[in-house]
């Protein structure tokens, strides 16, 4: 899969996932925290505000992850028969 691809399913993914999880966190702190003490509310405030930062960090990880090694080809090193050592030219550069 493309690098290109992975980022679109990813981001799409992604805005999907936070808005069924804003619906959920709110469905819940509406329903059954409204009536709890302060300090229960305060921890789920604090909980879901940062719950979903772990499945949107793995889900990024996953759209920034590069091509597997089978599909990138070697590079030649930069010794005397490269083409881009043949391409500088020889002698004094002048001043730019």
């Amino acid at each position: 899969m493309s690098a290109k691809t992975r980022k679109l399913i990813g981001t799409v993914g992604l805005l999907l996932f936070l808005a069924a999880y804003v619906a959920l966190a709110g469905a819940v702190g509406l329903g059954r925290i409204a009536e709890s003490p302060p300090l229960i509310r305060l921890g789920y405030a604090l909980i879901a505000g940062l719950a979903w930062v772990i499945p949107a960090g793995l889900l990024i990880g996953w759209m920034q992850r590069p091509k597997p090694c089978s599909d990138v080809k070697p590079r030649s090193p930069a010794g005397s028969d490269s083409p881009a050592r043949k391409a500088r030219p020889r002698g004094r550069v002048p001043y730019r």
